[in-house]
């Protein structure tokens, strides 16, 4: 599993005179480069690592998952948030189970689906509780790759319940840097106007 080291809030003034400060939120810039106040050292204990035994599908996006769901109904645990769930309609034979944050304002779109509302961070116990309470048979998540919303994935896994994961999407090409000298020279290049 990686580590996760955590630089303390940073101000620093770059030789033109451009303030930077890096503190507890990803800094972007208009060209896309990222100042974060993480760094991950190897590959991190996400949500979207599997173990040995799992039983995963991994599908690209959203559309996919819907097509993967074609089939016999299922009890089927969606953890996407209300975003995605109109998308499901194309798949009315299923029972879904939907956690939100908030409760819905309207009907959901889903005809037969039954909303949670609760807010993380979830346990192990919790969520082992709500899937053999609904009788989960799979749930669909996306790979958010952090330990937030892992615990339905946990539950899955103890339970022997399939996980249909949606991975993350492909990031765009961009400029990388190891070292701060390299960011200090980007940030006073030429022709460039951070706004501060």
């Amino acid at each position: 599993r990686g580590r996760v080291a955590t630089f303390e809030t940073t101000a620093f003034q770059t030789t033109a005179g451009t303030r930077v400060t890096i503190a507890g939120a990803p800094l972007a810039t208009e060209d896309g480069f990222i100042v974060s106040n993480e760094l991950r050292v190897g590959p991190s204990a996400g949500e979207g690592d599997g173990e040995p035994g799992d039983d995963w599908q991994v599908v690209p996006d959203i559309p996919a998952a819907v097509d993967a769901l074609a089939g016999p109904a299922q009890r089927v645990f969606l953890a996407l948030g209300r975003m995605h769930l109109a998308a499901f309609t194309a798949q009315p034979q299923h029972r879904y189970l939907c956690r939100l944050v908030d409760a819905p304002a309207s009907p959901l779109p889903l005809a037969r689906a039954e909303v949670v509302v609760a807010r993380g961070p979830f346990t192990l116990a919790g969520d082992l509780e709500l899937m053999r309470a609904r009788g989960i048979q799979l749930v669909v998540a996306k790979n958010a790759g952090g330990a937030g919303a892992r615990a339905k994935i946990d539950a899955a896994r103890a339970l022997g319940v399939p996980v249909l994961m949606i991975d993350r999407p492909a990031l765009p090409a961009r400029r990388e840097f190891h070292e701060v000298a390299q960011v200090l020279d980007w940030l006073d290049h030429p022709g460039t106007d951070r706004g501060v």
